[in-house]
């Protein structure tokens, strides 16, 4: 038996936020009592499923919302995998800043044993990430072993324990984790991933930690999942990509959420002048209403002022129609007998 689960989550905001804006709706996400803040926040609540929101009364430090293994299994419990991918979604779409995902493997009943994977770590025949490695011994029968793979300060770090000895439970066959935890800029290139692929793609982020001949180890990450859905992102940012993901995606996020049209045509501009540069107009393919007053108005613009066909294409496919009209009608013409008229 396997399971396959996030096992920790962690973000932040920067700025002043409710409550009920850095977590979903749902009872999960209600605020029971008040709990101990972190270190360098001031105040934190404690949510029905377990989870912490932290904040602080400086804009700069904001918000910080915790999600332990027992809170995300809370909701997993209840409502399953869907809920806990509609979290993960929630936080990378509202802007906020993944800063640590664990993800967990569980094996049990297979006479699994954490030697396994240390016999085959040391033996070279195993591809992990990172070069420092630490081994725990626990009792004379190998109960209570204990391996890590990595530093705790890197964006790789990889537990593998008997989870059954942690526990203080004796289970038939035993049971041991495999914990990977992912953080700086490694979490946040996973985290994108995952939202577009979802969690079936969880079992290549432990693959693409720890990847070794164990038997047992390979036959639960086969039944966890596929392992092409999602190609694991480890090089580091550059400064450019880390201007472009922390200042101007959250910009240009929070101005679409107002604009009246002009940063989308804008930024539609952009795009199709690189695609007329990569692939020529020929291209370039958009789906065309077929509303004759639409149709007659796309054509005025592009008559109008000569430009490219795929931008008012573009344009016109990402905005309601009543915008287009109310384009063409600001620029002197008006709908009359089933066509466009200048006015004189």
């Amino acid at each position: 038996m396997q399971r396959l689960a996030l096992d920790w989550l962690r973000y932040t905001y920067r700025g002043y936020h409710n409550v009920q804006d850095v977590v979903p709706a749902g009872d999960h996400y209600v605020a029971v009592r008040r709990t101990r803040p972190a270190r360098y926040y001031d105040d934190a609540v404690e949510l029905q499923c377990g989870a912490a929101v932290h904040w602080s009364d400086s804009a700069a430090q904001g918000v910080m919302v915790n999600f332990s293994g027992s809170a995300l299994s809370a909701i997993y419990d209840a409502d399953g995998a869907d809920a806990i991918y509609a979290l993960l979604c929630h936080a990378y779409r509202s802007g906020a800043r993944v800063t640590r995902l664990d993800v967990a493997l569980d094996v049990l009943g297979v006479n699994a044993t954490v030697q396994d994977i240390v016999a085959d770590v040391e033996a070279g025949r195993a591809r992990v990430r990172g070069r420092s490695r630490t081994r725990i011994v626990g009792s004379g029968d190998a109960r209570g072993d204990t391996y890590y793979i990595g530093s705790r300060s890197s964006d790789w770090f990889v537990r593998v324990y008997d989870k059954a000895a942690r526990q203080g439970v004796d289970v038939p066959g035993g049971w041991v984790r495999v914990e990977v935890e992912l953080k700086g800029d490694t979490v946040r290139a996973v985290v994108s991933q995952l939202v577009s692929c979802g969690l079936s793609a969880l079992s290549e982020i432990v693959r693409s930690a720890l990847d070794c001949s164990v038997l047992w180890y390979a036959e639960a990450l086969a039944a966890a999942g596929p392992s092409d859905d999602i190609s694991v992102v480890v090089d580091r940012d550059t400064d450019r990509m880390r201007w472009y993901r922390d200042a101007v995606l959250p910009a240009l996020r929070r101005d679409l959420v107002t604009d009246s049209g002009w940063l989308r045509f804008a930024l539609l501009a952009v795009l199709d002048d690189l695609a007329d540069e990569q692939h020529g107009d020929a291209g370039v393919r958009y789906v065309i209403s077929r509303d004759r007053r639409s149709r007659a108005a796309f054509q005025v613009l592009s008559d109008e002022y000569q430009l490219s066909s795929g931008l008012f294409r573009a344009a016109f496919q990402l905005t309601e129609r009543y915008i287009l009209w109310r384009l063409v009608e600001a620029l002197g013409y008006v709908w009359q007998g089933g066509a466009y008229v200048k006015r004189p």
